[in-house]
C-alpha cells in the first residue's frame, strides 16, 4: 500500500518506532507541528505535539509550542498552564516566557505580560522580540 501523505507516513514510522530512534522521530514530529502552525492548523499542530509530548512528557519546546497553538485558539487558560509548566521545568526559557508574555497581552494583561518580557530581557537583553513587545505593554499601560 502507497503512503498517500507525509502525514500518514509520519504517523507510521511513529507507530513502529517505540523506542528506537527516538531523536529522529522527535525531529520529525518537531518539523511537522511548525509546518502546520506555520499553515494556521493549529488542532493539527497540537496533535503532533501531544505525539512528541508522549515521548517526553517534559520537553520544553514540545510545551510552548503546544502553549501558542493554545493561545492562537484564544484557548489562554490552557496556554498559561502549559507555559507555566515549561518554565517550571526551564525557568530562564526565553521562548517560554515571551509566548507568556503574549498570552497575558492578547488578554490585554498588559502589566503581568511586562514582567514576562522583563524576565526574558534579563536573561537576553539583545532579545529584539522582547525589546517591542516590553515596549508595547508599556505603552499601553501609559495609555
Amino acid at each position: 500500500m502507497m503512503v498517500q501523505t507525509f502525514c500518514e507516513e509520519l504517523e507510521i514510522i511513529v507507530k513502529r518506532e517505540q523506542s528506537k530512534q527516538l531523536l529522529i522521530l522527535r525531529m520529525l514530529i518537531l518539523y511537522m507541528r511548525k509546518c502546520l502552525r506555520k499553515q494556521n492548523k493549529y488542532e493539527d499542530a497540537i496533535t503532533w505535539v501531544d505525539k512528541a509530548l508522549a515521548i517526553d512528557p517534559k520537553h520544553v519546546y514540545s510545551l510552548n509550542e503546544k502553549g501558542e497553538c493554545l493561545r492562537l485558539l484564544k484557548e489562554y487558560i490552557q496556554s498559561l498552564q502549559l507555559l507555566d509548566q515549561a518554565l517550571c521545568i526551564n525557568p530562564q526559557d526565553t521562548f517560554s516566557l515571551n509566548c507568556k508574555g503574549d498570552c497575558l497581552r492578547d488578554q490585554q494583561k498588559y502589566k503581568e505580560a511586562l514582567i514576562c518580557y522583563e524576565k526574558s530581557l534579563k536573561i537576553d537583553p539583545n532579545n529584539q522580540y522582547s525589546k517591542n513587545q516590553n515596549e508595547f505593554c508599556k505603552k499601553k499601560l501609559n495609555q
